[in-house]
């Protein structure tokens, strides 16, 4: 779908970005002024910057091409994961990262400008960061589709003028400002943009337990309460004592039952062929013992 160089130029590059490396990593500073360490930093950090934009074109390419399926994983997002061994959130962001501001290409073939292309530019120049260029994009996609259409460019060119200056939390703290200026309280979101935003992750930690961040429609939250009405209910009065689970800690109870009922019922669809199935792994000593992991 993308073009992209041949094997050999693209190796080519890559040994030259390593020897550059290898020469900045082993240069001698000591002999540099101060001011001029300062600079050389300033320099290095543009150009971190800038592999951003080889970041997105890469990760466009490989979700283009479908490698994810051919490797056996889910999504573009598991592969990254897994190749680049990095956290599902950070391989999240940039997938999206590349989807706002990677290359692109229409449906005839002809080249498509990044979504948000001064963003993009700004990135290649290595004048803003990473985090930068997230919290501009989020803000205007959070905004409703209406207020987009009419003060997306506006947002885009304000923040990036302001990310010359200010570091990503105060960039965030005007991004906020600006987002309670356009749609206050969300009251100009309409069930488009609601279904639009809706998301839910949820990042694993080593030992298995997870967290979960998520926008959920009317629809979905409306399923969800119902479930957990009947299900997060304290328990009974035992002897006078009450049911010791915190409201938090009865919703993931009554979440986790509901996820095991549906799990029993076999309602699921097979996943890559194989039945949806809960693996548990134990020694034969907590098998006998009903010991669990011990952190």
């Amino acid at each position: 779908m993308f073009d992209s160089v041949d094997l050999a130029g693209a190796a080519a590059a890559v040994a030259q970005l390593q020897a550059a490396v290898d020469e900045l990593i082993t240069v001698g500073l000591t002999s540099l002024t101060g001011e001029a360490v300062l600079a050389v930093t300033r320099a290095v950090e543009a150009q971190k910057r800038r592999l951003a934009v080889a970041d997105h074109a890469l990760i466009a390419e490989i979700d283009s091409r479908g490698s994810a399926r051919e490797h056996g994983c889910r999504d573009t997002t598991t592969l990254l994961s897994q190749l680049l061994r990095i956290t599902p959130g950070e391989a999240s962001d940039r997938v999206h990262a590349a989807a706002d501001m990677g290359p692109r290409r229409g449906l005839s073939g002809e080249v498509l400008p990044p979504i948000f292309t001064r963003v993009a530019a700004a990135q290649a120049a290595g004048t803003i960061s990473a985090a930068h260029a997230r919290i501009i994009t989020h803000t205007i996609d959070a905004l409703p589709a209406a207020v987009q259409a009419e003060h997306d460019e506006s947002v885009e060119a304000f923040l990036l003028d302001k990310a010359l200056d200010f570091d990503p939390t105060v960039l965030a703290q005007l991004a906020h400002r600006i987002s309670d200026t356009l749609n206050p309280d969300g009251t100009g979101d309409t069930e488009r943009d609601r279904a639009r935003r809706r998301e839910l992750r949820i990042s694993r930690r080593p030992d298995g337990s997870s967290y979960l961040h998520g926008e959920l429609t009317a629809i979905c939250t409306e399923a969800l309460l119902a479930v957990l009405d009947a299900l997060a209910k304290p328990k009974p009065e035992t002897d006078g004592a009450k049911d010791p689970r915190s409201a938090g800690q009865r919703n993931h109870d009554g979440l986790q039952d509901a996820m095991l009922m549906l799990l029993r019922a076999n309602l699921l669809p097979d996943s890559n062929g194989v039945a949806a199935t809960i693996v548990v792994t134990m020694t034969e000593e907590q098998f006998h013992t009903h010991g669990g992991h011990r952190a």
